[in-house]
């Protein structure tokens, strides 16, 4: 299966942001990621904005030159 990257809508950044929800373990002593919401941020384009799928070709997923 192909591996995927999301992307903002308007600039295709990868610097994308996901609104959610984290609640401290005190048995694992980290946060769990407890739900995750519709609101993205793009970091590039410093503003809200809405995700698209690419297929990635590297094996790192960001598509990004390491």
């Amino acid at each position: 299966m192909p591996k995927i990257r999301k992307v903002c809508s308007y600039c295709k950044s990868t610097e994308v942001l996901k609104d959610a929800f984290a609640e401290w373990s005190v048995e694992q002593q980290t946060w769990v990621l407890r739900s995750c919401y519709d609101a993205t941020y793009c970091n590039t384009c410093e503003e809200s904005c809405n995700l698209e799928e690419e297929e990635c070709e590297d094996s790192s997923g960001s598509g990004d030159a390491p």
